[in-house]
């Protein structure tokens, strides 16, 4: 565009396909769009970005996704900027590749920059780039983040200063609700409250497809990052895409697994499971281990149709709908035997 249009207030620059060589806009390509309110680039490389950002003093959204190794921008700079938009509502960071989204070890600032408008924040890239991000920001009117990763070789993803910034962000860091989805092209755990005028939702997605290293990876985030953030949660959902791996086989995760999950989950009074997966977490609740330390102060819990069945950890009574439902009869047995034995009084 060699004409500006000093009127315009939204920009969307995307790229579709495929290219050979990826485009570079150049630092005049925004000159004279000081009005510009919302700015979106998709597989757009835009490495001057950090230097004009700061001639749009309006702009409340931007988002930046798919963004190519050549336009990378190092989170120092990123978090800088960011914090001279007086009005920036909406950020959304996402790259293309685990390589466009490198980063070096700096030590951390003694300030950290504060984006005070922000109330949405999405991000898609590697965890050494968030945590270099997140560490240098602060966010006290976000309410809606969402955080993506790239699929990688190892289960476990450290992330202990993304823990750090949802704790100093008071819509974020009191959770009274958690929602895990697993199955698909990957699991998420969503944290949630229920009450207050200060509600938002906080969502994490790890990249595997099955099973197998979906529950290893989240027992590791909730065991190692999160535990502050669970330890209030009453209630727990748990439901399922898929019940299968990429190639159609079934797949159950190991019951210790499961119970590393809920380990942290000290406060959960309800449970909810939806009827792919009940077997397997039937299999891993107190009532058929009698791990009594594993979701401690838990009362219901209800298993979505066709199972059909609740039971109450206060006094291991099960109540089946259809007692067909359980190919897992160690649990039905576990169940029975603490019943029926005299030792073992019910309230």
């Amino acid at each position: 565009m060699q004409e500006p249009f000093p009127a315009l207030t939204n920009l969307r620059f995307l790229l579709a396909g495929h290219w050979l060589k990826t485009p570079v806009v150049s630092q005049g390509f925004l000159g004279g769009y000081t009005r510009l309110q919302r700015i979106s680039f998709r597989a757009i490389s835009f490495p001057a970005l950090p230097n004009v950002i700061l001639n749009f003093g309006d702009l409340v959204e931007l988002r930046l996704v798919e963004i190519p190794t050549a336009g990378s921008i190092s989170p120092e700079a990123m978090a800088d900027r960011l914090s001279n938009l007086p009005q920036l509502k909406a950020l959304e960071i996402g790259f293309s590749s685990r390589r466009s989204c490198k980063t070096r070890r700096h030590p951390l600032p003694p300030t950290r920059s504060t984006l005070s408008t922000l109330t949405e924040f999405a991000f898609r890239g590697s965890c050494g780039y968030l945590e270099a991000l997140v560490a240098r920001m602060d966010t006290p009117s976000l309410h809606e983040c969402y955080i993506g990763f790239f699929l990688q070789h190892q289960i476990t993803f450290n992330v202990p200063q993304l823990f750090q910034f949802i704790c100093r962000t008071e819509g974020l860091r009191s959770p009274d609700e958690a929602v895990i989805l697993a199955g698909g092209i990957g699991l998420s755990l969503t944290l949630g409250r229920s009450t207050g005028d200060r509600s938002g939702s906080f969502s994490i997605n790890i990249p595997f497809y099955d099973l197998n290293r979906q529950i290893p990876s989240l027992a590791h985030i909730c065991s190692q990052s999160l535990p502050p953030l669970l330890s209030g949660v009453k209630r727990l959902s748990i439901d399922s895409e898929s019940e299968t791996d990429p190639e159609g086989r079934e797949v159950d995760a190991d019951p210790a697994e499961w119970r590393r999950v809920f380990h942290p989950f000290a406060a959960v009074e309800e449970l909810y499971v939806s009827e792919p997966l009940g077997p397997q977490v039937a299999l891993s609740l107190p009532s058929a281990t009698g791990q009594t330390e594993i979701l401690p102060a838990l009362r219901s819990t209800f298993f979505k149709e066709p199972w059909g069945f609740t039971f109450d950890t206060g006094n291991d009574r099960a109540i089946f709908g259809a007692c067909g439902i359980i190919d897992r009869r160690f649990v039905a047995m576990q169940l029975r035997t603490r019943n029926d034995d005299p030792s073992h009084t019910s309230t």
